[in-house]
């Protein structure tokens, strides 16, 4: 987990959210739940997308993840109306582009939205 990612934790829950983390490999649980995160969920022992809809759906998901298909795959735990925002990755150069491919702004996705930074 980089520092991106200590941040978003950090700061989701200082202002009061449910704060579940999502990487690869259970040891970066241990870490998340010492910077904030409620939850962690292990990406590659389950589907974080299924586990997040079971919560009821993200209102925002905090996407560092370097590649788009990473992001296309989580996209899916957003609940209604939720928020996925893309902060520091070049997905200029990721070969397979997810949801937010082709746009240079805001993507409406149903009830849902794609936003880069």
């Amino acid at each position: 987990m980089g520092d991106l990612v200590h941040l978003g934790i950090q700061f989701a829950n200082r202002f009061g959210y449910h704060v579940v983390a999502v990487g690869r490999g259970p040891e970066n649980g241990a870490l998340a739940k010492n910077l904030g995160a409620h939850d962690y969920l292990d990406s590659a022992a389950v589907n974080a997308a299924e586990e997040l809809k079971k919560r009821g759906g993200a209102a925002v998901i905090l996407a560092t993840a370097p590649s788009s298909k990473a992001m296309s795959e989580i996209f899916h735990g957003l609940g209604r109306n939720g928020k996925l925002l893309v902060i520091g990755a070049d997905t200029a150069r990721d070969s397979d582009r997810g949801p937010h491919r082709g746009a240079a702004g805001p993507t409406g996705l149903g009830r849902r939205r794609a936003q880069r930074f």
